[in-house]
Parts: C-alpha cells; sequence; structure tokens
C-alpha cells in the first residue's frame, strides 16, 4: 500500500486520489438488473484504507494515476520504501535436468 499524509490535502484531492482507488461492483448491478434486493451490496468497491484521519492508504496500482492527480494539482509524489532488503544469497544447481517420462 501507499501511505500518503493527508495533512494539508485539498479535499477535492483527497476525492479523486479515492476515487482513482474505487471501482463499481458488478456483482451490485447485476442484482439491480435482475430486480433483486441491493439493500447490502455496495455499489463501489473500495480498495483504499482511510481508517486513519492522517493518511490515506492506497493500493500501489493506481499510483501512476494518483502521481497525474498530485501533479495535476500543483503538489509532488515521492515514494519512501523503508522495507528492509533481505541480503543476496548465494545458491548452486545440483540436480540433473532430463526429459520427463510421459504415459500420454
Amino acid at each position: 500500500m501507499l501511505a500518503i499524509s493527508t495533512t494539508g490535502l485539498p479535499p477535492q484531492l483527497l476525492a479523486a486520489l479515492k476515487h482513482a482507488a474505487s471501482f463499481h461492483n458488478p456483482e451490485f448491478y447485476r442484482k439491480q438488473n435482475q430486480r433483486l434486493a441491493t439493500f447490502n451490496t455496495r455499489r463501489l468497491v473500495c480498495c483504499f484504507n482511510a481508517s486513519d484521519p492522517d493518511w490515506l492508504g492506497l493500493p500501489r496500482a493506481p499510483g501512476r494515476r494518483g502521481r497525474q492527480l498530485i501533479a495535476t494539482a500543483g503538489g509532488t509524489l515521492t515514494i519512501a520504501n523503508d522495507l528492509p532488503q533481505p541480503p543476496p544469497i548465494t545458491a548452486r544447481f545440483t540436480g540433473k535436468l532430463g526429459l520427463a517420462h510421459s504415459r500420454w
């Protein structure tokens, strides 16, 4: 997830970022077309996390769209990766490659 600080973010940009991380729920429209109850079926599937009022969590997929939205609003997006980098491993293959016998 991308964590975007909401401090000083205009409400229009915040709404646009949330919209970029949402999509229409096909199940809702299927039920609606069949005239079934849509009571407990959401119209939109939201893929963002807004549980913390100071941060907005977005999936990595709309990163490019998010960058465009922020640039249009006059801001910049800096991505910091604080995940630990695992040390490289050395491995050597000691098996034997050959054709597998098949009954088919």
